[in-house]
């Protein structure tokens, strides 16, 4: 019996030792995911405020766009510009191929072209210089 009280504190340290690492690993844990858990939220907040700021940008510039366009002298300035770009169908009329193929070469970037609503425009430079083997 003697030799059965050592066992016993033994076994009893043993359990007190494996209850408190226990307790430590689950306030560990608790601890990581409430750390995970704030970047998570510091993450949205940061996404919400980028697309906020993202939405405002836009706006602005569809406003400036807008009061752009409605000045006369922009859309003088602006038909002027388009006057130098021509359309796909004029690029092959004057290469003397299907709209297919410009748009074939437009989609190779053998022709830079931009797309201005919703029209592929080449400008008379691009043109020239496709022309010429540039």
């Amino acid at each position: 019996m003697t030799q059965d009280k050592p066992k016993a504190a033994k076994a009893s340290a043993t359990k007190a030792r494996a209850e408190a690492e226990a307790k430590a690993r689950a306030e560990a844990e608790a601890k990581a995911r409430a750390e995970a858990e704030a970047r998570t939220a510091k993450a949205r907040a940061a996404k919400a405020e980028q697309k906020a700021v993202a939405k405002k940008n836009a706006a602005r510039s569809s406003r400036t766009l807008t009061q752009e366009i409605s000045n006369p002298e922009n859309v003088k300035e602006l038909r002027e510009a388009l006057g130098k770009f021509y359309t796909v169908e004029d690029v092959s009329a004057a290469l003397e191929v299907t709209t297919r193929t410009v748009f074939s070469y437009i989609r190779s970037g053998r022709i830079k072209a931009v797309k201005v609503a919703g029209t592929w425009r080449v400008s008379v430079e691009n043109l020239r210089r496709f022309m010429n083997g540039e």
